[in-house]
C-alpha cells in the first residue's frame, strides 16, 4: 500500500483575540507516494511559511481551518483538523520529527537519548548496547567513534555532529515518516552528501517517507544518488505573488505540489 497525504481547505497561521494572521493556504490536494518509499522536499523563500507547513503536516501545530489526513501502510489513518488534534502516542509511533536547531535532550548523553527512544518504541527496558551504537553509527563520519559519540552530551559536540545525531534521534523509533526542518543546514557539502545518502539507505527499507524543509534544491538528488530512484521525488513549493506581497504582506502563501 502506498503512503498518501490528503489536505482539504487548509488555512494556517496565528490567531489572537482581535484577528487572524494567515501564513499559508492549501486548497484541496492529494499527495501520494505510489511505491514503497518517497521524498517530499519543501522549498521556498525565507519567511514564506515552510516551517509552518512542516509543523502542520506533522501535527505539531493545528490549522486555523481544514483537515489533514495521512494514509499509511497496514490501514493506518492519522487524521486531525482545527477542532481535533492528533493523538500524541500515534504521532510518536509513526512520525519522527527533527526541528530546526538540532534540538536534543541537553542533560542526557547521545546514547541515553537514543536508548530512551528505543525503549519507547520496543517497550524493552534494557535494549542492547549494540542496537544503540548501530543507530548512532549510521550518522557518524568515517573518522568518528560511535562509542565516543554515545558517551557525549550535545554541548560537547560540534554543530554538524549535533545535526547528525538529531537525525539519529528522530529515526531511533523507526518511524514511517520523518519530518525534518533543514536537516543539512549546519553541514558542509561533503557531510551533507554522506548524511543524505544515509537517509536514502533508510528509505530503501520500504514503506517510508521523508518530508523536509531545505534551501538546497540538490538535496533530493543526493538522497537518491546512485540509487536510480529519482522518479520517487515529489516537490512542494511555498510561494507568494510578489505583486501581492508588495500590496499586502499578510496575504497567505500558496502551496504547490509537483
Amino acid at each position: 500500500m502506498s503512503i498518501k497525504l490528503e489536505v482539504s481547505g487548509l488555512l494556517c497561521g496565528w490567531r489572537n483575540k482581535k484577528k487572524i494572521i494567515p501564513i499559508l493556504e492549501i486548497k484541496n490536494k492529494i499527495f501520494e507516494i505510489e511505491k514503497n518509499f518517497g521524498i517530499l522536499p519543501i522549498f521556498g523563500r525565507t519567511g514564506f511559511g515552510k516551517t509552518t507547513l512542516l509543523h502542520i503536516l506533522s501535527g505539531i501545530m493545528p490549522p486555523l481551518t481544514g483537515e489533514i489526513s495521512w494514509y499509511l501502510p497496514n490501514n493506518v489513518n492519522l487524521r486531525w483538523s482545527h477542532s481535533k488534534q492528533i493523538d500524541n502516542s500515534l504521532r510518536s509511533k509513526y512520525f519522527g520529527i527533527m526541528m530546526q536547531g538540532a534540538d536534543l535532550p541537553r542533560f542526557m548523553t547521545i546514547g541515553e537519548s537514543i536508548k530512551l527512544m528505543i525503549q519507547y518504541q520496543t517497550k524493552t527496558l534494557d535494549p542492547k548496547k549494540t542496537k544503540i551504537l548501530e543507530k548512532i553509527s549510521k550518522f557518524c563520519l568515517k573518522n568518528e567513534d560511535p562509542k565516543v559519540i554515545a558517551k557525549s552530551y550535545p554541548s560537547n559536540l560540534s554543530g554538524g555532529q549535533r545535526q547528525r545525531m538529531a537525525l539519529a534521534y528522530a529515526l531511533a523509533n523507526d518511524p514511517t515518516i520523518l519530518f525534518a526542518d533543514e536537516p543539512t543546514g549546519a553541514l558542509d557539502k561533503n557531510t551533507r552528501k554522506e548524511v543524505l545518502n544515509a537517509l536514502g539507505n533508510w528509505l530503501q527499507k520500504g514503506k517510508r517517507s521523508i518530508v523536509f524543509v531545505s534551501h538546497h534544491e540538490e538535496d533530493p538528488n543526493f538522497i537518491y544518488a546512485s540509487k536510480d530512484l529519482s522518479d520517487q521525488i515529489k516537490i512542494c513549493r511555498v510561494i507568494k505573488d510578489m505583486d501581492d506581497l508588495k500590496l499586502n504582506y499578510f496575504k497567505p502563501s500558496q502551496v504547490e505540489f509537483y
